[in-house]
């Protein structure tokens, strides 16, 4: 079945070139089996809708936004509106226009849209699955105009977690990351909020850092801060429910980002920032622990010594590689908080430009060398001070 609908959908390209009448498909027509139980029947109007509005010449789509906003705007939309209905017809051709196609609309006509999509996300789960395509789709666009990203962003959380199973990612979760992606901070702090965290979402961060990690790059200490929160001692409950999920997600950061290094005996984890600065922090008490100036631009990778009481940063732009001794005693733990460029850098050296790379990992071994790593090849080494 699956092949006669990927042929319908060729068919759907492909007809007006071997069809010298053919007639274009009604809109209206397409979009009632936009969602359809069938899923070859639901593909089929897909690829042939989409295939008809990118042969539509720009004023002809104007023409169409403008037409069905109207209907928009006439109403029938409440709790109860039906997608086939006139108005869930309109709702869902001028999401496609506006989102997939950036046609431009009213302020109000927009507002209409959010409501109507909002509406959708409270309906029955095709009705919200629907809701969740659509406001992926036009997030990137729409989002200056959504009053309550927030509570957006929490019943996305919510949805996701009642409908990912048998590690198939729903629509729900589709849209929580495309919003994840594009506002990473309001993400994570509603992660880390105090509901956020009494709901477990901790494992919403580990799918948006596979979903896109890069987006988290310049979010680094507040994704561990993040996570941290849900590790705290202070509250056992919190803890325990959570360690596995918290650890998890620590564990991926480390696989993903290069700025994050872990010391698993003094339970430290070191991260770099994009503004070259670093910032230690003890993980069994889920606080900050030591803060370092240690560069001028941009950390590409770190990595503690074996022992636990040094650090290694490398900045790419900077071409530069520095030891900083960051000890372990009780004093240090209370009083360590920021630290200028210089005053705990031990040695430094400047790494030849023909070996530097932006993807560039760090590994100090047993043996007192430290490596800068390219996919698992060594561009350089050096001993430790």
């Amino acid at each position: 079945m699956q092949e006669f609908g990927a042929t319908l959908a060729a068919f759907s390209r492909d007809l007006p070139r071997l069809v010298p009448s053919f007639c274009e498909p009604s809109l209206p027509f397409l979009a009632r089996y936009w969602v359809d139980v069938n899923e070859d029947v639901q593909e089929s109007a897909r690829a042939t809708l989409d295939f008809a509005v990118e042969r539509m010449e720009e004023p002809m789509r104007r023409h169409v936004v403008t037409l069905w906003a109207r209907r928009l705007r006439s109403g029938g939309i409440n709790d109860q509106f039906d997608i086939a209905s006139p108005a869930g017809i309109a709702v869902l051709i001028v999401g496609l226009m506006t989102s997939k196609y950036k046609e431009s609309v009213e302020k109000n006509v927009k507002l209409l849209l959010i409501r109507a999509l909002r509406t959708l996300l409270n309906g029955p789960p095709a009705q919200q699955a629907l809701g969740a395509e659509l406001f992926a789709m036009g997030f990137a666009v729409w989002q200056n105009d959504i009053e309550d990203i927030e509570d957006l962003v929490t019943q996305l959380l919510s949805l996701s977690r009642k409908n990912d199973v048998n590690e198939k990612v729903s629509p729900f979760t589709r849209c929580l990351m495309t919003i994840a992606s594009v506002r990473p901070p309001l993400f994570l702090n509603l992660i880390g909020s105090d509901e956020g965290i009494r709901a477990g979402n901790i494992r919403a961060a580990t799918m948006l850092m596979r979903w896109d990690s890069n987006v988290l790059l310049p979010h680094l200490i507040l994704l561990t801060e993040t996570v941290l929160k849900y590790l705290n001692p202070h509250t056992p409950e919190i803890r325990n429910r959570s360690v596995g999920d918290a650890t998890e997600t620590l564990k991926e950061m480390i696989f993903r980002f290069p700025q994050i290094s872990f010391h698993t005996t003094s339970q430290k984890l070191a991260c770099g920032t994009v503004s070259g600065g670093m910032v230690i922090f003890d993980v069994r008490h889920a606080t900050r622990w030591m803060e370092l100036l240690s560069h001028a631009e941009a950390i590409t990778a770190i990595a503690f010594s074996p022992s636990g009481d040094q650090v290694v940063s490398f900045c790419e732009k900077e071409r530069m590689l520095r030891f900083w001794n960051i000890g372990s005693s009780i004093l240090q733990m209370i009083t360590s908080r920021r630290f200028s460029s210089r005053s705990h850098c031990v040695k430094e050296i400047e790494i030849p430009i023909d070996v530097c790379n932006e993807g560039s990992r760090l590994d100090w071994s047993e043996n007192q060398r430290v490596a800068l790593l390219y996919r698992s090849r060594v561009l350089f080494q050096v001993g430790a001070p």
